[in-house]
């Protein structure tokens, strides 16, 4: 269609598989390209618009999963879960990141057709996918064969003009053509026959609330409203038993059921109680903040992920520095097996004049990381800072004197109230969380 041409270079992007998982290495080959660190997982098709990866199961069932990158990248929930199962596992990445064409997606279907032909036979198809994801596989369900679709807070379309309240959209598309998604909408092909479609949304939202009013207007799609998830209810969807709880509440045409199972997700699931946190203490409710940290810390969390650097900073922006050394304390007992607590550490003890501890931390962290960067390069700020091990920021100026200023900025640390993008920014979000 003319209305969402191909645009992208002749690359695929590849979230990394190191320690700093945000960043993205490119990844040039002609052939098929594995993902790094998960050699299962295949690049199967790929062309200017989107890439298609497949990991093959020992079931009839398939899930196809689409979004950004991340879809497919190792450590990715959806994917184990599917592991898990023994299900075979699809990823469809968009490389405009907004948009999953037509034309690209009729190859698409063509290519997952042959691949699964050569293994178990297929005889379930579930979709999944968030944001533009969401809008994709309710979308194009039909040319894919999904017998069962969940889309977490789908777009309706990508169009401002189309969902001109929708003022939270136009960040999304100011970098991007407008005509590219002139006319694109979730029912252009028509409604989604033969799918078992929910749209799960924030009521509350006003942006989820704009578009998800629109796409409850597709014929065949059932709402899941969900009050106070914002735009990241795809973090109540990160385990396999909630998965398999809800797309068999699906399957029984339970929606009741599904709305129920999020609700109790939200009470317990450690990635959404940390992210509500996190907009509390940027809209300065550290009260809030504080009382959800309590329930992430009983829903628990790993010190060898991500969840330990949320942990850690949001501890810091809620003033609780005694819990965050406490934490850090524990963790740097063990064996770890990436370097990022190691840095933590030495800056919170720089943070407490402690700048001895800070060189020991740093010293124990590059005794297994040498090739650190960040544990090398604080390492030099100290030593530009703070003089030689066991000598006191303050020692030659007034207390830290900007010491601690320049420390931090100077390793690129800020763990204030500004970490974490706002979605809500009122106290009765963490009241009803």
């Amino acid at each position: 269609m003319k209305n969402e041409r191909f645009t992208g270079g002749c690359f695929r992007r590849v979230f990394s598989a190191g320690v700093f998982g945000g960043r993205f290495r490119r990844v040039f080959s002609a052939g098929v390209c594995l993902q790094a660190g998960a050699a299962s997982l295949a690049s199967i098709h790929s062309c200017d618009a989107i890439d298609l990866w497949f990991e093959p199961g020992q079931s009839g069932r398939l899930i196809i999963a689409m979004g950004n990158p991340y879809v497919a990248h190792r450590a990715n929930p959806w994917r184990a879960w599917a592991a898990q199962s023994g299900s075979g596992y699809v990823a469809i990445t968009a490389r405009r990141q907004h948009s999953f064409p037509r034309e690209a997606m009729a190859v698409a279907a063509e290519v997952i057709a042959r691949h699964t032909q050569a293994g178990v036979p297929v005889t379930r198809r579930l979709g999944i996918g968030h944001s533009i994801g969401g809008h994709g596989v309710i979308k194009h369900a039909a040319l894919l064969g999904l017998d069962q679709a969940i889309a977490i807070s789908p777009y309706y379309s990508p169009d401002p003009a189309l969902v001109p309240e929708n003022h939270g959209l136009h960040s999304i598309t100011r970098n991007l053509a407008a005509a590219d998604f002139r006319g694109v909408r979730i029912d252009q092909y028509g409604p989604p026959a033969g799918t078992l479609c929910w749209s799960i949304f924030d009521p509350a939202d006003a942006r989820e609330a704009a578009q998800g009013r629109r796409v409850l207007q597709v014929a065949g799609v059932t709402g899941l409203p969900v009050q106070h998830m914002g735009h990241f209810a795809n973090t109540l969807l990160y385990d396999a038993g909630m998965l398999e709880a809800l797309f068999a509440a699906q399957a029984g045409d339970d929606a009741g059921r599904g709305v129920g199972l999020l609700r109790r997700a939200k009470k317990t699931k450690f990635r959404y109680l940390a992210r509500l946190a996190a907009d509390c203490t940027r809209s300065g409710h550290t009260g809030w903040a504080q009382a959800l940290l309590r329930r992430a810390e009983q829903a628990g969390f790993t010190t060898q992920s991500n969840e330990f650097d949320t942990m850690f900073r949001l501890y810091l922006a809620c003033g609780e520095w005694d819990r965050a050394d406490q934490m850090l304390a524990r963790t740097l007992s063990r064996k770890l097996v990436r370097p990022l607590p190691y840095l933590f550490g030495a800056q919170l003890r720089a943070r407490q004049h402690r700048v001895g501890d800070a060189w020991d931390v740093l010293q124990a962290g590059l005794a297994l990381f040498p090739g650190d960067t960040h544990l090398t390069q604080f390492a030099q700020t100290l030593a530009n800072h703070g003089g030689q091990k066991g000598e006191l920021l303050a020692a030659a100026a007034p207390p830290l004197a900007g010491g601690e200023a320049a420390i931090l900025a100077d390793a690129g640390f800020d763990a204030g109230p500004g970490f974490g993008a706002a979605e809500h920014g009122d106290a009765d979000v963490a009241a009803q969380a």
